[in-house]
């Protein structure tokens, strides 16, 4: 028999299932229909009329649009002045293997990049912003492509499980290898559990700028005006190796003739707030005692 991950964490924490939203800025004029509509209503409720009125205003806005894109110098060099936090990038384990798969460092114009993911939610991009002005790029590069992490995690033992539980809401979360250490009663076998360092990419496919990760980050300086922004950059061949995740817009509406740019999170006219459930990475560390026989 299996047991779900959300059903092993409440028996583990002794919580019962809430089922917590946010608020989020949804792509909708190039949504699927169903999936705009129900990211109007929010998790749990019915599209109404209105609803379905918003979808079709905002998919009829991008049908108006000129067809065509034009992206040149939307990447610029970084200044020398950047010459060693990028150092730092190279030095870091976390970010030198994207200099080694081929990513190079730039400086990319965020209104124009074009975007893949449906929504974002604004209170954790507001957050993540929080601070950096415009006319400071280092500042800029510490929330873009940053050197270090000093992201805190919530952790709760369960005394009876012999079980540690790891929550955040960052995705990075995850197990970095074991640790062993001593005590003056007994030697320790353990885990080293944080958030990993993610770093905005902007991927180059068949002549396009796509935003590959960093779209919280992204929104979050777009709404304090900041429109520049260090990235990692890599020009790709084939699709299936950009790796996207799952859940983005139809490929057809970010490779097609008019498509959604980061700045259209802001744009009314495309662009609707809405709701979605809060998702959590769990990880989840339990020690147990067997008896075997023979």
């Amino acid at each position: 028999m299996t047991t779900s991950v959300s059903s092993a964490v409440r028996a583990l924490s002794h919580q019962e299932p809430v089922q917590l939203q946010r608020a989020v800025r949804a792509l909708i004029g190039w949504m699927r229909a169903t999936d705009a509509k129900a990211s109007l209503a929010g998790p749990g409720s019915q599209p109404t009329a209105e609803h379905e009125a918003i979808v079709q205003r905002a998919c009829a806005a991008v049908i108006a649009r000129p067809v065509g894109l034009d992206q040149t110098d939307v990447l610029s060099e970084m200044a020398n002045d950047s010459a060693d936090h990028i150092q730092k990038l190279k030095e870091n384990p976390a970010s030198a293997i994207y200099f080694n798969e081929g990513w190079r460092v730039a400086i990319a114009d965020l209104t124009r990049v074009c975007a893949i993911q449906p929504h974002v939610s604004t209170d954790d991009a507001l957050q993540r912003a929080e601070g950096v002005t415009r006319d400071d790029i280092r500042a800029v590069a510490q929330v873009t492509l940053p050197v270090d992490s000093s992201t805190p995690i919530a952790a709760a033992f369960n005394e009876d499980k012999k079980a540690w539980v790891f929550s955040s809401a960052n995705p990075n979360l995850r197990v970095f290898g074991q640790a062993q250490g001593q005590l003056p009663v007994a030697p320790i076998f353990g885990f080293a559990v944080g958030v990993s360092l993610s770093f905005m990419q902007v991927a180059s496919f068949n002549g396009r700028l796509l935003l590959r990760d960093g779209y919280h980050r992204a929104y979050g300086l777009l709404r304090r005006g900041i429109t520049r922004a260090p990235v990692f950059v890599r020009e790709f061949e084939r699709f299936e190796d950009m790796r996207l995740p799952s859940g983005m817009l139809p490929q057809d509406a970010y490779l097609g003739l008019r498509p959604p740019m980061l700045a259209d999170y802001l744009n009314d006219d495309v662009s609707a707030e809405g709701a979605a459930l809060v998702t959590q990475k769990v990880v989840i560390i339990q020690a147990l005692e067997v008896a075997t026989l023979g």
